[in-house]
């Protein structure tokens, strides 16, 4: 296989940058391949509110013209981004595409790390209750994030203080009103799927993922693959990039 025609897309999780990747797409750029993180339409206050829709549109707008343009593609999202990037591969996998009779690369495979195999009809609202203190009704379209040291402890602990402060501090806030729209498409029912879980995940304990992939076999899901990093955070990118690195390129081969 050539590195060159094989690209990854990353997508991050809510309040996170696409920054968090870096270290990731360093790796696999050093090895010959293409890899882009994308903040999210949702993240980082503006005048406008983004939807669900923007997130997913945001994402398969990048994914489609690496495929048009015959890159093989992985798309890779943690946390809420995995809810995003199962809703982007609507009409990417490779019988939708020959059946519009388009041409150029294939979505190889997506990866999700410290999320949830969602069901058609789920919302993340749903999903994430008792583990993501949300507010009851949503008034506000907008949540401020946890910067410093409660907020590196949640989603990278760890990480080594100094560094750890560094990736809190970058959060932004979030909005809040894709969380209450459904996931339309469970795109592993028909794209090979890795499920990535870490084993120091504070923020969405390592049980409810392992509960979570039970659950999505029992519905008859094929092609499924679950990795365990015994020693990742929720970001698993942070402080485990090189095991990252290693399942991006398993699932692109």
């Amino acid at each position: 296989m050539s590195h060159s025609t094989t690209a990854f897309l990353f997508v991050p999780g809510a309040w996170c940058p696409s920054t968090y990747y870096s270290k990731v797409v360093s790796l696999l750029t050093a090895q010959g391949y293409t890899a882009f993180a994308f903040n999210l339409p949702s993240c980082g206050k503006k005048d406008t509110v983004p939807t669900f829709a923007d997130d997913v549109t945001h994402i398969r707008s990048h994914a489609t013209s690496l495929l048009d343009a015959g890159k093989d593609v992985v798309i890779v999202g943690n946390s809420y981004g995995g809810f995003v990037t199962l809703e982007s591969c609507k009409g990417l996998a490779k019988k939708d595409r020959e059946a519009d009779g388009k041409t150029g690369g294939t979505l190889k495979g997506i990866i999700l790390i410290g999320s949830f195999l969602a069901e058609v009809g789920n919302t993340m609202k749903e999903l994430t209750a008792g583990h993501v203190p949300l507010p009851p009704d949503l008034s506000d379209p907008w949540i401020e994030p946890v910067p410093g040291d409660a907020g590196y402890r949640f989603l990278c602990g760890s990480l080594p203080e100094e560094e750890g402060l560094k990736w809190g501090n970058m959060v932004r806030a979030q909005c809040v009103a894709p969380f209450v729209e459904p996931l339309t498409y469970a795109a592993y029912e028909e794209v090979p799927t890795t499920m990535v879980i870490g084993g120091k995940d504070v923020a969405l304990p390592p049980d409810v993922q392992h509960e979570s992939f039970r659950k999505a076999e029992e519905r008859g899901a094929k092609g499924l693959r679950k990795v365990v990093i015994e020693g990742a955070d929720h970001c698993a990118m942070l402080n485990s990039p090189e095991e990252v690195a290693r399942v991006c390129v398993e699932a692109a081969e």
